[in-house]
């Protein structure tokens, strides 16, 4: 099929938190958006948003476990098929877990790898015929446990920290074939995943994922068009 006129967003995470509000600064900025996440009930509610936000858009929610191989590949066969184009990929996926040495199991550390780098890492690559095609851009929510260790954030920490090596070593190889990669490291958000990790803590004290979304956003002026590799950390 022949490519929409409107910029193609895939936000992978996008079902809520930072990367349903991505979405929707996306659909603001005129971007035709797809979000992919395992829930498809929250998938249906940041959809509804979108088409509220941009009604002349066109919209699409795919259920998906971007750790699954089949799944993945799926993902982003439909995205082709239906949307004709991909011109930036949004990686807000992610899990967290608590835990230090003695009660973190390897599998937990396993899963905190598969989630947050490994299903980053999976999606780049899949996604990387399609943005070269458009020359394209990749974001990746990062965190601030990527940048320096917290108490018992051992496994969630390690996978955030391989994710800022990742971002930068992606900006290096992609980049001659014209796709940006950028990352946003933000510190502690009032989101469900958060409340799930710190359930006493009082949100209202948090950074608001909408900050999160509009700094993405702005990473998609033309001003940051030389700026692949660089990492946002918000709060500055």
């Amino acid at each position: 099929m022949a490519p929409r006129q409107h910029p193609c967003a895939l936000v992978i995470g996008g079902g809520r938190g930072i990367g349903a509000e991505a979405a929707c600064a996306l659909a603001r900025r005129g971007h035709d958006v797809v979000v992919a996440a395992r829930t498809a009930s929250e998938l249906d509610a940041t959809c509804a948003r979108l088409g509220d936000i941009a009604p002349d858009g066109h919209h699409l929610a795919i259920t998906c476990d971007i750790r699954r191989d089949d799944q993945a590949r799926a993902l982003f066969q439909r995205v082709e098929a239906v949307m004709g184009r991909l011109d930036l990929l949004v990686n807000a996926q992610g899990a967290a877990m608590l835990g230090n040495t003695a009660g973190t199991t390897p599998a937990v550390f396993d899963e905190m790898l598969t989630t947050n780098l490994s299903g980053v890492f999976r999606a780049v690559h899949l996604a990387r015929p399609v943005l070269a095609r458009s020359r394209g851009t990749i974001i990746n929510i990062i965190s601030r446990a990527g940048r320096q260790p917290y108490p018992n954030a051992l496994a969630y920490g390690t996978a955030k920290a391989g994710l800022v090596y990742l971002t930068r070593a992606l900006a290096m190889d992609l980049g001659p074939a014209g796709i940006r990669v950028l990352g946003i490291s933000p510190g502690a958000v009032a989101t469900r995943l958060r409340r799930d990790v710190f359930p006493d803590e009082d949100p209202s004290r948090l950074m608001r994922p909408e900050a999160v979304a509009a700094a993405l956003a702005g990473l998609l002026d033309p001003a940051f068009a030389d700026a692949g590799g660089t990492i946002i950390d918000l709060p500055w």
